[in-house]
């Protein structure tokens, strides 16, 4: 007579089943978890060029006409104010664009780069300020 394996044997599939679905997920997770980084990734960098972009369009404006601004005074680097309540200039390009401020009687331009077709509604944001003196020269530029 034979010794019943069957039992053993079912045993052992399921927990090969078993160990083979949570290498599955776990590998699943670990992909989307890279995927997620590497659109961060992505989308800090087009909004980091976008914002330069508009520090380029900036200065473009005050070389032709040293009065130009977009909004009234405001008390301080309030990024909030720059994405909501400043008035600013906003271009868009594809998926993204820039926002630029230029406070009345301030030497000071701030420029936002977001991802999407809405700033209120993007999830990535990059923020620069420039600095300068007239007649037009750039003093200091750093990301806020």
């Amino acid at each position: 007579m034979e010794p019943d394996n069957k039992g053993f044997v079912l045993l052992a599939a399921i927990l090969l089943i078993f160990v083979i679905l949570l290498i599955g997920s776990t590998s699943a997770k670990l992909l989307i978890s890279v995927i997620y980084i590497t659109n961060g990734s992505l989308y800090e960098a087009k909004t980091f060029y976008l914002s330069e972009a508009g520090i380029e369009t900036a200065k473009s404006r005050l070389a032709f006409d040293e009065a130009w601004s977009t909004d009234s005074a405001h008390s301080a680097d309030d990024k909030k104010w720059l994405i909501s309540a400043a008035k600013g200039e906003v271009y868009l390009f594809g998926d993204g664009g820039f926002k630029v401020v230029k406070e009345k009687n301030k030497p000071i331009v701030y420029s936002v780069g977001f991802a999407g077709p809405d700033i209120m509604k993007s999830r990535y944001y990059s923020f620069q300020k420039m600095e300068y003196e007239l007649p037009f020269k750039q003093k200091k530029w750093e990301e806020l």
